[in-house]
This record gives structure tokens, C-alpha cells and sequence, in this order.
């Protein structure tokens, strides 16, 4: 995931220079804003082409005919943190990481605003990332494994240096890295459902024009100058009157054109190609919102469908012929779904997949999958594992996939957000996927335990006639029907255990087939 083209670390380096002769003699004051853009450094370095095609994310057909605004400003949501200062190390691509990450828990849990830490994964990434050379897009690849932690605790120096903190990590976790595919729809939709990301543009002299000159609103469209670079910003939003999206830069809170660190620019109409490219993930570790709808902790067996090797049964420990071994047990109870419990997945392997019996999620949204997992795989340069869901058992939607070797030597939770698929669908499959595999290098595969999916209930129509029929009162959900002059609950009403339902009318009738659980509350007022 770290292949980077040399001509792209030339170009860095020599726009590094650039920079670097530019504010020579300049200090940063305390990280205070620098009055001109040309005080700042670049550092944003495309990913690799194979790579990035390799990881766009396929969107399932009812998200790709799904209208967007024709305007969008993700602050409106108050889910975008202030801009910030990255001052003359090459960091952007860290500051549109990070950003990305504090926008992120801000949508999916509602926690926060955090000032996460820059220095963290500037100093701390794995992948040789760095002030000079600059960094990519799958710098963020860095929090799977990782938490993150405040500013406060490691607070940004702009140098490079050794990794040292004795910061508590937070608990969140990056999965389901992607890229996005290259055009203005794509872009504005994984802003939209996934929230702000990671979006990176070459630049040219103008821009630093623009960026010093530019009048509140204006948008930039590039009319040539000498290119500079790469640079990273986090994507926020998009305005279709004016013909381009919206940027929180990292070049101070009050920097810009729009005196508040954001800028427009142009979707299309450029001299030179601006080379826009995006990627977008998914957050665990919070709490999801919601409540617990359906749960599976394997001592039954849920009577999946397994092809190949894949079983429900106790795992015995065995494999790791690289990696690790499977685990001896479950996390919780001695059964688990996995692949091969007797050791590893086989070489040449095709694709074989452990999938579910349909589950109905009508009436429920913000779904979420959660799940234990014990994971041994190489590198997705030679072999693969999914988690796919699908509304109707034909068409699959990559959820996540291993982006580097993964060898799990204890059960890891697995938080996915499967709302774009499986929001309000009365037929939802899961499935995992061992496989494709190449000739060598055999791991311990998957091994699952304890799944659920989360989600928040809605409440069925209360018709104005007032017959209700076929409605499901979900667990969590607080419910009342009182419009109607009379109420007749008619077959298949179900109130589920935790919920709460009140009907309110003179006149109340209740019909074979209505039906409230052991722990639900039902309340008739008449």
C-alpha cells in the first residue's frame, strides 16, 4: 500500500525545496498563522494507480440512483472541526487524515468535537511518511490497528522525529479503507453517506494567488503557473450553482479566500489537469447508535449457508503455518463459524463464502454489523477476505476487505456500517468471504463469533382510518397512535421485547394475530 511512483517523490522533493527557500529566515511563531500561502509546504503524494483502482469502493444500484442536494456544507451537520495550521512541514496529508477521522466520529456517534493529534500519525505511521517527502491517502490505514489521541497529549511541532507518547488511545478504529472513483457525482456522494474525507489536487503557482488574493466565495479554477506539488484537504462539501466543491484546507483557521481556512474549487474548466483523487473509510469503537436488533453467539447453529471449507463447529486451535493459529475457542461459548477449524485456508483457493439467511431490517435504520472476529490472511496482493451485504442475495456490496496482512492473535471487534445497503430492507443478507488465495503462504483464515446488528427503530404508520396490519414495533422503539377515532390492531402486529407502544382512541379493538413479547409495553388508552 506504500508503492509510491518516483517521479511523484521527485516532484515532492523539489517542491519541498521550493518552499523551504521561500520561508527561509521565517519562523512559525508559535504555529500563528503565516500571512502568505507560500509559507506552507505540500506534501500530498498520489497513490499509486494499480492501487487506487485496485481499492474504489462499488456502490450498490439504489446508492447510484440516489439523488444528492444540489448544495451541501457538512458544517450545517456540525460534523467538520476548524481549520487548522500544518505551517512548513509537509503534513497535509496527516492534517486531511485527521480531519477526516474527527469529522467521522462526529457523524457515526455524535462525540466530540476532538482535537485529535497530527504528530501521532506524522511520526508514528508506518509508512515512511514524513515532512519532506510528503505522505498519501492511506496514511489513515494507520488507526486500524491504532487509536488516536489528543492534541493536547501529543501536540503538533511540524518536524520529523521518533514516535514517542504515553497518551491513552481512544477507542476508535479505521476500516473499510477506499478510494473513490474519479468524478464530481462519486466524490459528492462519499462526502454526503460517508462523511468528509481525504481529497488531494496538484498545485500550481496561481493558487497560492488565489489562496493570498481570492474574494470571499470565489471559486479557484486554475489558468496555468508552475506546479509545486501535491496537497491533501478534506473534502466538505459542494455547491452545483457554483460549479465546485468545498475544502477545509490546512493553512490556518482564518487563512483564505473565505478568511475561515476553506476554499472553492472549480469542478472542471482547468489549464491543467488537477490529477482530484479521494478516498473514504469507515469508523469502529463507539457506541452504535441504536439497539441491539438481532443476535447470533453461535452455541446454536444458525443453519447459514457454507461453501468449501467453511463450518459451524468448535475451533481446535490448529494452523498458522504463517500468521497465527485459530483460536481453541470461541469469544464467548465454545462454537464458531470459521474456515477450515481444523487450520488453515488452502492455496489456489477461489472464493467461498459464509452467508446468512435473509434478515429483515424493515422499519430499521443507521443498521450496523457487529461481530468477533480471530483473522489470519496475507497481504491482498496475493489473498483476500470480504464482508459483503446484499438486499437481495444477487448483487454484493464490499463492506470491508483486508487492505494489508492481518494476523489476529485475539478476537478483535468488527463495527461495519451497512446502513447504505441495508437501511429499511425486509431481506438482508451478510456474508464473509475467504479467498481469492494465491500458490503460497497458507493463514488461519476466518473465524466468527458473537454477531449482531444494531440499528435504530422507526414507528409504523398510525393510519388515519386507524387499522394497523402487518406492523412490527421494534426493540428500542417508543411509539404512539391517537389520530384515529377508533383502532383496530389487526393479524401480524407484533410489539417486540423494548419496546414501547402506546394507542390512545374512544374505541380500541384487538384481532387474532396481534402479538406483544414477554418485556414489551403496550399501553391502550381509551
Amino acid at each position: 500500500m506504500n508503492r509510491i511512483t518516483g517521479k511523484y517523490q521527485m516532484k515532492i522533493r523539489m517542491a519541498a525545496v521550493m518552499v523551504f527557500l521561500l520561508i527561509l529566515g521565517m519562523t512559525l511563531s508559535g504555529m500563528a498563522r503565516i500571512a502568505s500561502a507560500e509559507g506552507f509546504a505540500l506534501g500530498d503524494i498520489p497513490l499509486d494507480k494499480e492501487i487506487y483502482e485496485k481499492y474504489i469502493k462499488k456502490l450498490p444500484q439504489d446508492r447510484l440512483e440516489a439523488a444528492l442536494p444540489s448544495s451541501y456544507d457538512a458544517r450545517d451537520a456540525g460534523i467538520v472541526t476548524p481549520a487548522k495550521n500544518q505551517g512548513s512541514c509537509g503534513s497535509c496529508w496527516a492534517f486531511a487524515s485527521v480531519g477526516a477521522l474527527e469529522s467521522h466520529i462526529l457523524k457515526k456517534y455524535a462525540m466530540g468535537p476532538y482535537d485529535l493529534s497530527e504528530q501521532q500519525l506524522l511520526r508514528c505511521n508506518p509508512y515512511g511518511y514524513n515532512c519532506i517527502d510528503g505522505g498519501s491517502a492511506n496514511a489513515a490505514l494507520y488507526w486500524e490497528t491504532t487509536g488516536p489521541i489528543t492534541e493536547t497529549c501529543y501536540p503538533y511541532t511540524a518536524t520529523d522525529g521518533d514516535c514517542s507518547y504515553s497518551c491513552t488511545e481512544m477507542v476508535y478504529r479505521v476500516t473499510g479503507w477506499h478510494t473513490v472513483t474519479q468524478s464530481a457525482w462519486y466524490f459528492k456522494d462519499s462526502c454526503y453517506n460517508e462523511g468528509p474525507s481525504y481529497w488531494r489536487f496538484d498545485v500550481y503557482s496561481d493558487f497560492y494567488d488565489f489562496w493570498d488574493d481570492g474574494r470571499d466565495g470565489e471559486v479557484y479554477v486554475n489558468k496555468g503557473g508552475t506546479y509545486l506539488g501535491g496537497h491533501a484537504v478534506l473534502l466538505i462539501g459542494w455547491d452545483d450553482a457554483k460549479g465546485a466543491y468545498l475544502c477545509r484546507n490546512s493553512w490556518g483557521a482564518t487563512g483564505g479566500p473565505n478568511d475561515d481556512g476553506t476554499f472553492w474549487i472549480a469542478y472542471t474548466g482547468h489549464t491543467n489537469d488537477l490529477e482530484f483523487d479521494m478516498s473514504n473509510f469507515g469508523i469502529t469503537g463507539g457506541t452504535s447508535p441504536g439497539s441491539l436488533q438481532y443476535s447470533w453467539n453461535m452455541d446454536t447453529n444458525p443453519g447459514w449457508t457454507t461453501q468449501g471449507l467453511w463450518a459451524w463447529g468448535p475451533p481446535t486451535g490448529g494452523g498458522g503455518e504463517y500468521g497465527g493459529p485459530d483460536p481453541a475457542s470461541g469469544y464467548t461459548g465454545s462454537h464458531v463459524y470459521g474456515y477450515n477449524l481444523a487450520g488453515d485456508y488452502e492455496n489456489n483457493l477461489p472464493e467461498r463464502h459464509l452467508t446468512s439467511k435473509a434478515i429483515n431490517c424493515a422499519g430499521l435504520s443507521n443498521l450496523s454489523l457487529k461481530f468477533r472476529r480471530w483473522l489470519g490472511v496475507e497481504q491482498p496482493a496475493f489473498d483476500h477476505a470480504y464482508v459483503r451485504v446484499s438486499k437481495d442475495g444477487t448483487n454484493w456490496t464490499t463492506f470491508w476487505q483486508n487492505s494489508a496482512e492481518v494476523a489476529d492473535a485475539s478476537w478483535v471487534l468488527q463495527d461495519l456500517d451497512i446502513s447504505s445497503v441495508a437501511d429499511g430492507q425486509s431481506t438482508v443478507y451478510l456474508r464473509w468471504t475467504m479467498g481469492i488465495t494465491d500458490y503460497d503462504w497458507r493463514y488461519c483464515g476466518w473465524n466468527i463469533d458473537d454477531v449482531e446488528i444494531w440499528g435504530v427503530p422507526s414507528c409504523p404508520d398510525c393510519p388515519s382510518n386507524g387499522v394497523i396490519t402487518n406492523a412490527i414495533y421494534r426493540a428500542g422503539a417508543t411509539c404512539s397512535c391517537s389520530n384515529a377515532t377508533s383502532i383496530t390492531l389487526g393479524g401480524s402486529v407484533t410489539v417486540e421485547k423494548g419496546a414501547a407502544v402506546t394507542f390512545k382512541a374512544p374505541i380500541i379493538t384487538v384481532q387474532p394475530g396481534f402479538h406483544a413479547e414477554t418485556g414489551a409495553v403496550v399501553n391502550m388508552q381509551q
